[in-house]
């Protein structure tokens, strides 16, 4: 589910990150899959649009939705404590489901809200004023912007940063007792029994040398989205970089085979060679709107090709 969570959210953003002439028919594929990313207003679909909400306004929600979830799980967690509807339910086995659900959600909202800080600071100048890309209405440097700003850079430490590197910090401390080995003490067996079934989703289905892997994939999704962002839509660097990134990432899956279960893996370098696949297809696209006399149907014939390409590794998925 994590793999191809990774892949929806990466490709669903790749209309936001890219100025690439996308055929229609892709597009809704890839609007479709925003759902992965936790964004409330991609679940409404076109109803959004009406709702009179500017991209500050989505901004807002979006950083605000990780404090609401921590609150809700907290408040459920002490609800549990306090009337124990179920006797033999343990404190450490709710402690284990909260870590748990913990790491879930901020493996599938980290994406999201990094793409939504890195988009507040994507401006274009326009006859010497600056306006955000997301949305004109939005004057960039101004008194209103520069206090979303500050919030958006506190976020950044917070979200972009403090996620995996609090996943790494307990991993890596905790790094001699996550996987059970032949002579162990009962301390120890303890120990690693309670990182298993606490932190186990991070790095579970890894092979102990990869255990970290889930953090390095965090950034990879983090590099693909918002982090090119600030290279510039109609850079062609940027798509060089893209490719750049999802080669990188899928020779690393080839040559290291991270994940325990073989199909894991095969998963893994399909999703990440149709993801490579479509950034090349992509700077194809880019060039050919540049030359001259196109031909309507060679294009169509195209986003043909990509979506029947996309839906099968979906199915596959």
């Amino acid at each position: 589910l994590k793999i191809f969570v990774g892949f929806a959210q990466c490709f669903a953003y790749f209309p936001v990150t890219f100025d690439i002439p996308w055929p229609q028919s892709l597009l809704g594929f890839m609007k479709a899959m925003e759902f992965t990313a936790f964004d409330l207003y991609a679940v409404f679909g076109d109803v959004s649009c009406r709702m009179q909400t500017g991209f500050l306004q989505k901004f807002v929600y979006h950083m605000l939705l990780l404090p609401i979830l921590l609150t809700t799980i907290g408040f459920v967690y002490i609800i549990a404590r306090v009337f124990r509807c179920r006797k033999n339910y343990t404190k450490d086995s709710m402690k284990t489901q909260c870590i748990t659900l913990l790491c879930f959600i901020s493996f599938t909202i980290h994406t999201g809200i990094s793409t939504r800080i890195f988009r507040l600071f994507k401006c274009r100048e326009i006859q010497g004023v600056w306006y955000l890309t997301a949305d004109y209405t939005v004057r960039c440097r101004e008194d209103e912007w520069n206090v979303y700003a500050i919030v958006a850079l506190s976020c950044m430490v917070l979200y972009v940063l403090g996620i995996p590197g609090v996943q790494w910090y307990v991993l890596y401390r905790n790094r001699k007792h996550l996987y059970e080995k032949e002579k162990m003490s009962h301390t120890e067996k303890e120990k690693q029994y309670k990182m298993q079934k606490q932190f186990g989703s991070i790095y579970g289905h890894y092979i102990p040398e990869c255990y970290y892997y889930d953090i390095l994939d965090l950034f990879r999704r983090l590099l693909l989205t918002g982090g090119l962002i600030m290279m510039g839509e109609e850079s062609v660097a940027q798509v060089f970089m893209g490719i750049v990134i999802c080669a990188g990432w899928l020779s690393l899956l080839i040559h290291k085979k991270p994940y325990e279960a073989m199909i894991d893996n095969i998963l893994a370098i399909i999703l990440a060679a149709h993801l490579l696949l479509s950034l090349v297809a992509g700077m194809a696209l880019k060039l050919y709107a540049l030359t001259p006399e196109q031909d309507v149907y060679q294009r169509e014939g195209f986003g043909i090709v990509l979506l029947t390409v996309t839906i099968i590794c979906v199915v596959l998925g």
